[in-house]
């Protein structure tokens, strides 16, 4: 007992990890609601398509609605023999207040594969999700920097949107 006592004693305190203290109001409806209008309103959103091009706008204008300033990242790929050059992850960054240089990451993939219409599960379900935690972050001031990213092009290779994130982010190893 004794040991134990003096084992816990001697640990090293760790802060908790809050990004804020104040009641969290995530709203389900809303989240399944931006899941339905990408999977609905931009089909077919795979590497070549118009639709992919204009949920990208679609993106970044929902993080405009919530007062983010919506930043693109272009990348390049090669996609079954065909060189892809107008790629886009779309992002929006909420500065954090205590710990600004330490980042969390919120993300999901707005592309989906040829195999499937709407990609509602896959992965509009996980931008429908990202967009409501954007949307309750950006009523608070998080003690650390939160990013809210929407890759492109995960379901063709080997996420290659979030790899030309890490590798073009100048921030990558925070």
């Amino acid at each position: 007992l004794l040991g134990a006592i003096v084992f816990g004693i001697s640990l090293k305190r760790i802060d908790p990890l809050p990004l804020s203290h104040a009641p969290l109001h995530f709203e389900a409806q809303r989240a399944f609601d931006q899941m339905a209008t990408l999977s609905k309103e931009f089909p077919n959103r795979t590497a070549p398509s118009d639709s992919r091009r204009r949920a990208a706008l679609w993106l970044r204008s929902e993080f405009q609605k919530l007062g983010y300033s919506p930043k693109g990242m272009e990348f390049a790929e090669v996609i079954d023999g065909v060189q892809h050059t107008d790629l886009e992850n779309i992002y929006a960054e909420k500065k954090g207040s205590r710990f600004p240089d330490e980042i969390l990451l919120v993300m999901g993939h707005y592309d989906i594969t040829d195999t499937t219409v709407e990609g509602a599960m896959d992965d509009a379900s996980g931008i429908g999700i990202m967009l409501e935690l954007a949307r309750v972050f950006s009523r608070e001031q998080p003690a650390r920097t939160l990013i809210f990213l929407a890759t492109d092009s995960e379901e063709f290779g080997a996420f290659w949107g979030a790899r030309a994130f890490v590798k073009n982010f100048e921030r990558a190893d925070r």
